[in-house]
């Protein structure tokens, strides 16, 4: 895992050794990259507890315990002194088939007060059953408190992917990203599902996990709805349902300043693509799959169509040597007129997982094990 701060040197490195695979970086005027972590795991995500800018906890598909490899964790581990411990053990019931395993986790706004934090899994035989489970810390206990959502995927793939709070919004708010099933739109008998209002598959949700479970007879939802989430009052939609129109979302970002949302949206054959949610829109955006990938129509015969109401992306690009999108954070710093995002891109094919976390100042953050390229886009108002 490494460490980008700003300096006032340019570097262009070429990073390799046995725990991280080759790595290419390129790094804008002012940052500097230096290993922080070695001995990871197929690290899916890096966060930080609310208030606590020492300790990072990293979320793993695996992890060795002496000899033995098992099945996902969550370790805490301190830069400074480079020492971790195991934060959550959940190698009982993840088997870790395609994209299956732990996937994302989020702390509550309030975490130094009510000690909870949220988890994403694909867990089940075959890795189809998609989880967000709440847990609370007791000293130095952790336990689970409840499940907040459960739902059965097509296919071990384009799952429950990412978990986050905006800054600064309504704390009990829990925005969630989820992939379009795992069915890709090339089989026969593919069906739209990101586009259907009545489904899960391809959405950002908003819930409020802490008002009154609004589906007391549905053991699968534990959650309220936020009154003023778009599809309330539509027939036949999910009110959970805040946008609609994604494939596999797998990392999404807010920017600290604005509350904006910047969403990575894995491509398909040919585009991959940053979608954008401005702070206070709750109309309930479109971002456009299966109808187009990306700016394009039609990206299967007889799958596509025209654009529509969707929204377009506000960057894009195609695959150009196989490149998914699977990282990246959107912010505005003072000294730009503009907003700016860091995205990372994962060469295809390669059977390493990364991503990145800002620390809590907005000056330094931390990219996990992979073969990935680093971009950075400057986005007007």
């Amino acid at each position: 895992m490494y460490l980008l701060r700003r300096a006032r040197l340019f570097y262009l490195a070429l990073l390799a050794g046995v725990s991280c695979p080759q790595v290419l970086l390129w790094a804008d005027p002012g940052y500097v990259a230096q290993r922080i972590a070695t001995g990871l795991n197929q690290p899916t995500e890096v966060v930080q507890a609310p208030n606590d800018n020492t300790d990072l906890y990293i979320v793993q598909r695996l992890q060795t315990v002496g000899f033995t490899t098992t099945s996902g964790g969550i370790i805490k581990y301190d830069p400074t002194t480079q020492t971790s411990t195991t934060f959550l053990n959940l190698s009982s019931g993840i088997q870790n088939v395609q994209d299956g395993g732990i996937l994302s986790m989020a702390f509550s706004p309030n975490y130094a007060t009510n000690g909870l934090f949220y988890v994403a899994s694909l867990v089940g035989s075959g890795s189809t059953t998609c989880r967000v489970d709440e847990y609370k810390v007791n000293g130095s206990a952790v336990s689970l408190n409840r499940n907040i959502l459960t739902y059965t995927n097509l296919a071990p793939t384009h799952s429950v992917d990412w978990l986050g709070f905006q800054p600064g919004g309504n704390p009990n708010y829990l925005y969630i990203t989820t992939g379009d099933g795992g069915v890709e739109a090339n089989i026969s008998g593919f069906q739209n599902y990101s586009q259907n209002l009545s489904s899960e598959y391809g959405k950002l949700l908003r819930i409020d996990v802490a008002g009154a479970d609004a589906f007391p007879s549905d053991p699968n939802k534990n959650f309220a709805i936020p009154s003023d989430n778009p599809f309330v009052s539509t027939a036949g939609a999910l009110p959970e349902i805040y946008a609609s129109g994604l494939r596999n979302p797998f990392r999404a970002s807010f920017d600290r300043q604005t509350g904006d949302l910047y969403i990575g949206d894995v491509g398909f054959n040919n585009e991959e693509e940053v979608d954008f949610l401005k702070h206070g829109v709750n109309a309930g955006p479109d971002y456009g799959w299966a109808k187009r990938e990306g700016t394009l129509q039609t990206p299967v015969s007889g799958v596509g169509g025209a654009q529509g109401s969707s929204i377009n992306p506000i960057y894009q690009y195609a695959h150009n040597g196989a490149k998914d999108i699977t990282g990246g954070f959107g912010l505005s710093r003072p000294d730009l007129s503009t907003g700016w995002s860091i995205s990372l891109c994962r060469l295809r094919d390669q059977p390493n997982f990364f991503d990145v976390g800002f620390r809590s100042d907005d000056r330094s953050f931390h990219i996990q094990r992979g073969k990935w390229r680093r971009h950075r886009y400057h986005f007007d108002d």
